[in-house]
């Protein structure tokens, strides 16, 4: 299995610097961190997290139906059909736009609950060597100076350099 060192931080040029440099640099080594050395990085550094999108609100939902130059286009028509006196014109087509922005409304934010309800079920893990043995841990565990086996098909779970692999 490679090992690749999880990097993270201002080591700059760290792709460019041997393996053995490289784990200096981030006070690491080759049977990876101490428990106590990663729960102290993890306490530092913070979990191993993109940074989470803000979940839009209802109204943002709905304010953003709205964006939609067709639609726009389409209450321009009601509205000049208004001004021109054609009431009953006016009146279809602001209800086509309404129905429109609701069922896109509604359409769009279930599925926002959707995806966030998947992402909080969802479990990714990986294996890195803690105490020079391979344990298997949430992503949101690696710290900077892990070293992490991967395998084919594996998830890079951070930033890293290849520090060995097996071909």
């Amino acid at each position: 299995m490679p090992r690749v060192a999880a990097i993270a931080g201002p080591t700059a040029g760290f792709w460019s610097l041997a393996p053995a440099t490289l784990l200096t640099s981030v006070q690491s080594h080759p049977d990876g961190l101490s428990d106590a050395d990663a729960a102290r990085r993890l306490e530092t550094c913070g979990p191993n997290l993109l940074r989470d999108e803000r979940g839009l609100s209802r109204i943002d939902v709905f304010a953003r139906q709205w964006r939609s130059p067709l639609l726009l286009l389409l209450v321009f028509a009601a509205v000049a059909s208004a001004l021109t006196g054609e009431w009953m014109d006016a009146a279809i087509v602001l209800t086509i736009v309404l129905a429109s922005v609701l069922i896109g409304y509604t359409r769009e934010y279930r599925a926002q609950t959707a995806a966030a309800a998947l992402r909080t079920r969802l479990s990714v893990r990986t294996t890195a060597l803690r105490d020079g043995q391979a344990v298997s841990m949430p992503i949101h565990n690696i710290v900077p100076g892990d070293v992490v086996l991967l395998a084919a098909g594996s998830l890079v779970p951070a930033d890293g350099v290849i520090l060995e692999s097996a071909d």
